[in-house]
């Protein structure tokens, strides 16, 4: 129910499963994915401290905790975290993921390449993974490796319209290949990016002037 969209629902089912089995350190957390599903952060948190409480090695409740923390604005709190889990798991993909999304809001640019690059090599078709990739190796300068992790994105999503506009606008305003770059903008812009709509006006309105 989690996977389609019915947290209050999941959160019910998980409730009654607490209610029976209040050991069950899988069950706490899952009840916290519920409220932190519902904007219930605070209370989200709550449960993965009982799921870690009866099981400390839970490395799921970990990365769950750790998200949550994130979204309240935590991230070194987060970070800890995430590295409780991976040395718990250290094949956790998401774990990587995590970890190195967080370096990134820290300005750590390196390291979170580094956590990339061990989420790909255990995972090497997470789309998400190599479009923060190309974000963190863009702002190192790194463009040519930047707009590869684009391409990788968007030959495993071809739906993912950020991946789609980053590698327009880094061909555009990066290395001025217009003309290559245009289809990029394209797609994502049909495939519902506004940020990728704004720039095709501005080019238009460019060219209109020149």
């Amino acid at each position: 129910m989690l996977a389609i969209g019915r947290p209050d629902e999941a959160l019910a089912c998980f409730e009654r499963a607490i209610e029976i089995n209040g050991r069950s350190e899988k069950g706490w957390s899952n009840k916290g994915v519920a409220l932190k599903n519902l904007g219930k952060t605070e209370e989200a948190i709550a449960c993965y401290d009982r799921a870690l409480k009866i099981n400390p090695r839970y490395a799921n409740a970990w990365i769950n905790k750790g998200v949550a923390l994130k979204t309240l604005g935590r991230p070194e709190e987060a970070l800890t975290c995430y590295d409780r889990a991976l040395t718990l798991n250290q094949k956790d993909e998401n774990g990587w993921t995590n970890k190195g999304n967080i370096l990134y809001t820290l300005k750590r640019t390196s390291e979170a390449i580094e956590c990339y690059e061990r989420a790909l090599a255990l995972n090497p078709k997470l789309d998400r993974t190599w479009m923060n990739k190309g974000i963190a190796l863009n702002d190192l300068g790194k463009h040519d490796e930047a707009l590869n992790s684009y391409g990788k994105a968007i030959e495993f999503n071809p739906h993912l319209d950020q991946a789609w506009f980053l590698r327009g606008l880094t061909l555009m305003n990066v290395f001025h290949r217009y003309q290559e770059a245009i289809p990029y903008l394209q797609e994502a812009e049909r495939l519902g990016s506004k940020e990728a709509s704004q720039m095709l006006a501005m080019y238009q309105n460019a060219i209109a002037k020149s």
